[in-house]
């Protein structure tokens, strides 16, 4: 008799024999490949420790196996809502109140010389009053309040947390997503050894 493989398992194996039909890796910066310069630095928007969850995962909602193209700050208890601040200055490009899956998004171009990057913030509160201030091209500083992470119908399952994406624009116009973890750092972040936080080719 054989032996049974689990969906979990199959789709494992199959990321890792390199099926493009399971992930696309044109989505995501690698090892070795160049990032846009010059790169920014980016605060804490929480305050509270990240959780590099920028790797291969196994998505429960929808079954399948594939990159998480973020990292998460989650609360002390994973369930208390947290004050979420600006990693980074720019404007706003998009917002979205009450998204089925993220709850508030926003998503910020940031300004020059750095504007080749945008930062996505997921599973904000929509109704916040400084949340509802914010609207297309709004300009914001590093540091500024933009609300409270405080979920969505998809945060609720894993507790209540903040979902940060960088997406970078490439030389040939392609949109990258790049760890956040390669920014999140003080003065000294253009020392770090940014490769440990990119994906691997497998």
């Amino acid at each position: 008799m054989e032996p049974k493989i689990s969906r979990r398992d199959f789709l494992k194996l199959a990321l890792m024999a390199g099926l493009s039909a399971v992930v696309n890796p044109d989505r995501i910066i690698f090892q070795n490949e160049s990032l846009p310069k010059p790169m920014p630095c980016f605060i804490n928007p929480g305050g509270i420790p990240a959780k590099d969850s920028f790797e291969w995962v196994y998505n429960g909602h929808n079954g399948h196996f594939g990159p998480h193209e973020a990292i998460d700050f989650f609360s002390e208890n994973n369930h208390k809502p947290f004050p979420v601040h600006a990693v980074a200055s720019g404007k706003v490009e998009y917002v979205e109140f009450d998204n089925p899956s993220a709850g508030g998004f926003l998503a910020v171009r940031l300004n020059s010389p750095y504007d080749k990057y945008r930062v996505n913030y997921v599973h904000m509160q929509s109704s916040h009053p400084d949340f509802q201030k914010l609207s297309i091209g709004v300009h914001i500083n590093q540091g500024d309040m933009l609300g409270i992470a405080d979920g969505s119908p998809t945060a609720d399952t894993t507790g209540v947390h903040l979902h940060l994406e960088t997406w970078a624009t490439m030389d040939d116009w392609s949109v990258r997503r790049v760890n956040p973890m390669i920014f999140l750092a003080s003065d000294s972040c253009n020392q770090l050894n940014r490769t440990k936080w990119f994906f691997k080719k497998l």
